[in-house]
């Protein structure tokens, strides 16, 4: 489905690209060969002086300047607007019906900021470059409309702004506004620096019909640097806010394509903001960084598609040593009082590919940045360039701070080819949750190697602190002592598949974090992983809640604290299953298991759990300090008997003193089982239920002496409980099928060779 999306979509960005190239191109030798010429409306003046286009006259009004030319195409000379000192805006109309080829420098005197409306199509050259001390927003919008209703357009007839002193507050579009593009084969930037003796916190704006950006550097200090694309029709508003200019669209129904390839936009300062708006959006080998902000963000929204092709999105801090990690891509700074610096990205379908990186990460603030990732139908995180694999990446440093959260909301996920979705804690920080609403299914699947191809990276959605035998001293030690985020994950469907995982992580000496999976279809095959594990400390807490739970091919679900090497004594955690159906095939396994430690607990409560092995081999909670066994409890509502055994060590059963439950029909006892082994008798037959629920003997089993009200200590062997609540009737389980709506069922059906007295397990 995704496949099919990207290629429909693709076929229409080729399309209209080649379209708009040639377009473009017929306009650019007649603009060249003109370029600046006045249309005589505004007394604007034009003057080639020294090489350069000296601009004057013009109409003022107020702190308003404006001016009007038939061509605008600034060649490679200098093209200079001498504007008095108190001119805060200078509003410039292009009227001849010809796309302006800007090739130059455009100069503007002291912190003016300059307007350039031409809806035929504006087209930045190989030698563009900016001298602007205020902001500059191009558009080919027909109209710039001033908050007392008068427009300054396009039309040679609109010209009933001149005598306004007001400020402008929106852009009208026409039916077919031109496009905005660059086209060159060596980086042009756009520079607003404060190097350049530019004031920080101004605007850089593209609004246009179809955005078209290749190899062009922009960098606003501070600023905010603006990309719209509207179709037709409609208003686009515009405020003056600190920072420059603010756009909404709320007024726009229709929208057109952004593309941006090779291009690096940069608008690191207190609050900047980048801002992509409009229907497709095509991000390629770019680069998008919002450094040391407290209230910008990075925005990308478009009404059906986003596609993100070997690119970054950054927001916050570098890596203390100013260096780049291909474990931490450097992110996301705040202060103590404000959480800002964000990233948010939405879309109909997103794709996050080719090892693009979404990072926001914080290694200086108390409250690092979010990542917000909407889709109203799909998320899609997979592929792999020469360093890295597609990541959400959430990073706290050392210093004590708070992770940003991960909130992604969709209808399908899809997490493949050793694409993560990550949080991590590097020293004293704390990691940030990970929230995943899907609200049709979720797919994780598969891996991929690092860039050194010494580590297999799993696909998934992972919560970590601490770096497990880490040699950089900017991610952490294993004696970090910063904390796991949490994990929370809600889906009808989820399928965690070929290595893929979800898990919280504590590689340091605090405890992992919790994981919270709510799903009807819960399916892990082919090493697929749900893990809670710590090295130190205590392992987290898995809570599971299910319809239908399967595992198979050597999956499994653990909380552990099994690290290898030594010292590593921290606890296994806590597994609390809760599932109409279970069934664990081909080595799959349930496990709370630690090193040096105590082993969690894990409580499963099931109406049926099916197994090819006994479920005390499969369902453990184990330690390798003897005493130190952790407790499994089983809970069958739908049973009525209530039975305890020992996991570790069997003495053999005989005679009345012994039951077994879940024997087959038949005497083939190499198929799959639903084992109780306790006390009780021996059942008469298959189908007849205990005549007693009363313990009645003992089973002779060595060392486990305690009564059931000592289980819950520590102290003892593993012992796995099953606790029984009365029912009306049991029909035993002998095999499981898929129905037609993809539910599993488990069936009971009779054998030729059915013994009518009951199964001793000998």
């Amino acid at each position: 489905m995704l496949a099919s999306r990207v290629l429909t979509y693709r076929v229409e960005q080729t399309l209209t690209t080649t379209i708009l190239s040639v377009h473009l191109l017929g306009f650019a030798g007649d603009s060249v060969l003109a370029q600046v010429v006045p249309d005589g409306t505004l007394d604007t003046q034009v003057n080639l002086i020294d090489g350069q286009h000296r601009i004057t006259g013009g109409i003022e009004s107020g702190t308003n300047l404006f001016h009007s030319f038939e061509i605008f195409s600034p060649n490679t000379d200098v093209t200079y607007f001498e504007n008095n000192s108190n001119i805060q805006n200078i509003f410039t109309r292009v009227t001849g019906g010809s796309a302006s080829l800007i090739d130059g420098l455009i100069k503007v005197n002291d912190n003016a900021s300059l307007f350039i409306l031409n809806p035929a199509g504006i087209i930045f050259g190989q030698n563009t470059q900016l001298d602007i001390g205020g902001s500059f927003v191009t558009t080919t919008a027909e109209s710039i409309i001033f908050a007392n209703g008068t427009k300054f357009g396009a039309q040679l007839d609109q010209t009933s702004a001149l005598l306004t002193v007001n400020i402008p507050i929106g852009l009208q579009y026409g039916n077919a506004p031109g496009s905005i593009s660059s086209n060159n084969t060596e980086p042009i930037t756009l520079d607003f620096s404060p190097e350049n003796n530019i004031s920080p916190g101004k605007t850089i704006a593209f609004l246009g019909g179809n955005v078209d950006l290749k190899n062009i550097s922009i960098r606003a200090s501070s600023g905010n640097v603006e990309i719209g694309s509207v179709a037709q029709g409609g208003i686009v508003g515009l405020s003056s806010v600190s920072n420059g200019w603010k756009f909404d669209y709320k007024d726009v129904d229709n929208f057109n394509d952004i593309q941006i390839s090779q291009s690096d936009i940069n608008t690191s300062g207190k609050s900047g903001t980048i801002i992509l708006r409009g229907k497709n959006i095509f991000a390629t080998s770019s680069l998008l960084t919002n450094t040391d902000s407290d209230i910008g963000i990075v925005s990308l929204a478009a009404n059906d598609y986003i596609d993100l092709d070997d690119s970054r999105l950054f927001t916050g801090d570098l890596l203390p040593s100013g260096q780049e990690s291909n474990e931490t891509l450097a992110s996301s700074n705040a202060p103590v009082t404000t959480l800002g610096g964000d990233i948010i990205v939405s879309a109909k379908d997103i794709e996050i590919r080719n090892g693009t990186v979404i990072s926001a990460n914080n290694f200086s603030g108390q409250l690092g940045s979010n990542i917000t990732i909407k889709a109203s139908k799909s998320v899609g995180l997979f592929g792999f360039n020469d360093s890295f694999p597609s990541l959400v990446l959430s990073i706290v440093g050392q210093t004590g701070a708070q992770g940003g959260v991960i909130n992604i909301e969709t209808d399908q996920l899809v997490v493949k080819d050793g694409a993560r979705i990550d949080s991590r804690s590097f020293g004293t920080g704390k990691a940030g949750n990970i929230n995943v609403e899907a609200r049709e299914s979720i797919l994780i699947s598969g891996t991929s190697f690092s860039n050194n191809a010494e580590q297999i990276l799993n696909s998934g959605l992972l919560a970590s602190a601490g770096v497990e035998n880490s040699s950089n001293p900017n991610l952490g030690e294993n004696d970090s002592v910063g904390e796991s985020g949490r994990v929370n994950v809600n889906t009808p469907q989820l399928s965690i598949e070929d290595g893929g995982e979800i898990s919280v992580s504590n590689f340091g000496e605090k405890d992992a974090g919790n994981l919270t999976i709510n799903a009807k279809q819960l399916l892990l095959t082919g090493d697929g992983q749900i893990i809670a594990k710590t090295a130190s400390g205590n392992g987290g807490s898995i809570n599971i809640n299910s319809n239908e739970l399967i595992l198979r091919d050597q999956a499994s679900i653990s909380a552990t604290a099994d690290f290898k090497g030594e010292g590593n004594d921290g606890n296994g955690g806590n597994i609390n299953i809760t599932a109409d159906n279970i069934v664990l095939f081909d080595e799959s396994t349930i496990s709370a298991n630690a090193n040096l430690g105590s082993g969690g607990n894990i409580t499963i409560t099931t109406q049926s759990l099916l197994t090819q092995d006994n479920p005390e081999d499969v369902i453990t909670a184990s330690s390798k300090v003897k005493g130190l066994e952790g407790i499994v409890t089983i809970k069958t509502p739908d049973t009525n008997s209530k039975l305890e055994t020992t996991q570790q060590r069997r003495s053999p059963l005989a005679g009345e003193e012994a039951i077994y439950t879940g024997c087959s029909l038949g005497t083939d006892f190499s198929a799959n089982k639903f084992s109780y082994i306790g006390r009780g008798g021996i059942r008469k037959g298959p189908f007849d239920p205990l005549e007693t629920t009363t313990v009645i003997a003992d089973l002779g089993v060595e060392d486990s002496e305690a009564p059931v009200a000592e289980l819950n200590s520590r102290k003892i062997p593993q012992t796995t409980k099953i606790e029984e609540e009365p029912a009306s009737s049991i029909t035993e389980a002998t095999a499981w099928v898929v129905n037609e709506q993809g539910n599993v069922e488990l069936i009971a059906q009779a054998s030729n060779n059915a013994l009518s007295s009951g199964c001793l397990f000998k």
